[in-house]
């Protein structure tokens, strides 16, 4: 027993190092914030360190990432940016340490775990946004542990598992809605696990979904119905059977793009090996609700939305790959090498990126502005980002008299609207003060 509790804790610390590994270099080679971080949580996170409570739990955005963001910056004092790069890069982590673990519960083999955490740590989408200060990996954390505990409970009949597991998925619910997809299948899988009492439970489920559903339609714009959970994405009138067919095979288009097709396809394939057991039920009912709730928002979306359910399915791609490994025909073992070949291949393309040197300019020259001018000042722009980064007041590039009084301005000339600004103060004879690759800025003329 003394040494299997050893081989764990010794397997925990491989899959620990191995996910901090996989993000070094990406972590190294990063440029500048995601716009979603710049201008969505940061703010809220920056509400919070300031103690205005009301006003960031009233906001729009879900609060649990900017809360978190604050309370790593509270307690460390870095600056919010490089503390939500932290918690993201912590929460891959813990989410690498699920996904072994899920592995575990599911197949009851090590290797076929530590696969699954390979496909984890190399998936190109999700190391992007680890060293970044989004929430993607937060999220994957709490859903992973959170259907670690309730499979569990299902093999245990334990409460003190499925509480915590409940809690998770909730929790994640707090960062995105989608999370309550996986609740969801749970549910119904509880529902139609057997005929006696299968009205009463189907009641007790569907209650709740059209309480929720009468009141969006009562009143849209209460709080709860902005963003994340604005129930106006999915309930549209351009629904035809053409536009979800379409939205559809975008959805899969990405859902493969993003977890790398050839991972894919051996899910695909352990998931019909495995289609008896509870894990597997549960992920066709994942997959089922995010491909109908995609097709429905309809529009073009990040693959980020899509890692959940990628991870989700990971051991069923790894029991396939060994499997095929395992097999006495050439082809399937080439297969298998090829599988995980290409994760790796692929994650050591993403790795030697260096950083976008464009990127990096407009980070230097809003740093440059700030330390010129201070915080709080009206930058006019056509780079947000450079802005955040100033610390100043957005203001629309627009067109101004090239002699009159103007704020500070920082533009990018590698666009048209850039370049016909730049055009005209060359025209005025005004030069700029500093340039930053094609950013020129003009400080504040009174």
């Amino acid at each position: 027993m003394m040494n299997e509790e050893r081989r764990a804790s010794s397997i925990a610390i491989l899959v620990a190092l191995a996910a901090g590994a996989a993000l070094l270099p990406s972590w190294l080679h990063y440029d500048i914030i995601a716009n979603d971080g710049a201008f969505q949580y940061i703010p809220v996170a920056e509400l919070f360190l300031q103690g205005r409570f009301r006003e960031a739990f009233l906001t729009p955005q879900l609060p649990l990432f900017p809360l978190a963001i604050a309370g790593v910056s509270a307690l460390t004092g870095m600056d919010p940016e490089l503390s939500g790069r932290t918690v993201a890069a912590i929460a891959f982590i813990i989410a690498a340490l699920g996904l072994y673990k899920l592995g575990m519960l599911t197949t009851r083999q090590r290797w076929v775990a530590l696969l699954a955490v390979l496909f984890l740590i190399t998936n190109r989408e999700l190391v992007e946004d680890s060293v970044d200060c989004l929430k993607e990996s937060l999220l994957l954390a709490f859903i992973v542990w959170g259907n670690v505990y309730i499979l569990r409970w299902v093999e245990e009949h334990r409460w003190r598992h499925l509480l915590p597991g409940i809690l998770l998925l909730l929790l994640g619910g707090l960062l995105r809605s989608t999370a309550l997809f996986f609740i969801g299948a749970w549910l119904i899988l509880w529902a139609f696990h057997q005929r006696r009492g299968m009205a009463l439970r189907v009641g007790l489920i569907a209650s709740p979904v059209v309480a929720v559903l009468v009141l969006w339609f009562i009143d849209p714009t209460l709080p709860i119905f902005i963003r994340s959970y604005n129930l106006g994405l999915i309930f549209k009138p351009e629904h035809t059977p053409l536009f979800l067919l379409t939205a559809a095979g975008k959805t899969i288009n990405e859902f493969l793009a993003t977890g790398n097709p050839v991972i894919i396809l051996f899910a695909f394939a352990g998931l019909y090996r495995m289609r008896a057991g509870v894990y597997a039920r549960h992920v066709m009912l994942v997959l089922l609700i995010y491909l109908l709730i995609m097709a429905m928002w309809g529009h073009v979306f990040s693959g980020r939305y899509l890692l959940a359910p990628i991870v989700w399915v990971y051991p069923l791609a790894a029991y396939s790959v060994l499997d095929a490994w395992q097999s006495r025909r050439t082809i399937w073992k080439t297969c298998a090498v090829v599988g995980v070949v290409s994760c790796v291949a692929l994650w050591g393309y993403q790795a030697q990126i260096p950083p976008d040197p464009d990127k990096l300019a407009r980070r230097q020259a809003g740093q440059w502005i700030l330390a010129r001018i201070g915080p709080g000042k009206e930058i006019m722009s056509n780079r947000m980002r450079l802005v955040f980064y100033a610390k100043g007041v957005s203001v629309p590039l627009k067109s101004i008299h090239a002699h009159g009084p103007h704020p500070c301005i920082a533009v990018d000339i590698d666009t048209d609207e850039g370049g016909r600004f730049k055009t005209r103060w060359d025209k005025a004879g005004l030069r700029s003060d500093k340039v930053f690759r094609t950013i020129h800025v003009y400080l504040p003329k009174s």
